[in-house]
Parts: structure tokens; sequence; C-alpha cells
């Protein structure tokens, strides 16, 4: 049996209505997600990589805070 217009029109429109809601929760779900993981690694690789080079400054007895260092 064919569906009816009504039939129709509310498939219609329960599939845009769906497909918005998914399209625009996945897109802001997966850009918070991306987001806050890029932040969180590279906040994260950069934190241990200043406090690996601190440590590696200290064993040579150069303090990183000082700005009278001889870099040369």
């Amino acid at each position: 049996m064919k569906p009816s217009k009504y039939e129709k029109d509310v498939t219609d429109t329960m599939t845009d209505t769906m497909t918005d809601t998914m399209t625009d929760t996945m897109t802001d779900t997966m850009t918070d997600t991306m987001t806050d993981t890029v932040t969180d690694t590279v906040t994260d690789t950069v934190t241990d990589t200043v406090a690996d080079s601190n440590a590696i400054l200290h064993h040579l007895n150069i303090d990183p805070a000082s700005s009278d260092d001889d870099w040369d």
C-alpha cells in the first residue's frame, strides 16, 4: 500500500530533523572532543618537555630561571 501524503510528510520531516540534529550533535561533540584532546596533549607535552629541560639544566648546574647564564 502506498503511504499517504501525511505519512510521507511526517517521514520526510522526521528524516530531515534527525539528520540535522545528528549532524549538529556530532559536529559539536567532535569539535569539543578534538579541541579538548589537542589542548590536553599539547599542554601535557609542553609541561613535560619544560620539566625535562629544567631537570637537565639543573643537572648541569644551570639555573633555567636565571637571565645571566652565558649560552654562547
